[in-house]
């Protein structure tokens, strides 16, 4: 690797842990924000496996429908705060994890 690249990705490795300690609490105040509606509406935040080696990089909720869930995404997408982020998945009801248990 050239000096400069190493010299760059360096100083990129000692951002690491700020930039993760950043991450993890604008995470935490959005779903914090959200946090009450979400449950008046039916809405489920998965448990992160790993809280402490969570990057951050997405807050995932779980609809109670997929009417209701593709209803959120077009909303989101209005918004423009991530035109195409919201990926529609298979309803919650018939998805397991690994170990059987029903999400």
């Amino acid at each position: 690797m050239p000096e400069l690249l190493g010299a760059v990705a360096l100083v990129q490795l000692r951002k690491h842990e700020a930039l993760l300690a950043d991450m993890r609490a604008r995470k935490r105040m959005i779903l914090e924000s959200i946090s009450g509606l979400a449950k008046r509406k039916g809405v489920v935040f998965p448990t992160p496996n790993d809280p402490e080696g969570d990057a951050s990089v997405a807050v995932i909720f779980l609809m109670p429908e997929a009417s209701l869930a593709q209803k959120a995404a077009r909303a989101l997408d209005a918004k423009d705060w991530a035109p195409g982020c919201c990926i529609p998945l298979i309803p919650r009801t018939t998805m397991f994890t690994h170990t059987g248990r029903q999400l």
